[in-house]
């Protein structure tokens, strides 16, 4: 609910754009788009920091992001 103050209809714009996110993906977005350090959202998720990089690799993948292009300015622009 709070997540929705300060990013609203976020969910439904990254649901719509990319129907193929589960909700672990989709968390995972939220946190990347309030700016939380790969660490501490490893923290958060209960997760290795290797795997924090493994599924930002996956949803720059699924977003067919360029290596030049960024994965937290493309959360930012939804």
């Amino acid at each position: 609910e709070t997540f929705e103050q300060i990013a609203p209809n976020f969910f439904d714009n990254l649901f719509s754009a990319y129907p193929g996110l589960s909700n672990k993906e989709l968390r995972h977005c939220a946190l990347i788009k309030l700016n939380i350090p790969p660490k501490e959202i490893a923290q958060i998720l209960g997760v290795s920091i290797s795997g924090i990089h493994k599924a930002r690799y996956r949803l720059r993948k699924q977003f067919n992001l360029l290596r030049n292009e960024s994965l937290e300015k493309h959360l930012a622009s939804i």
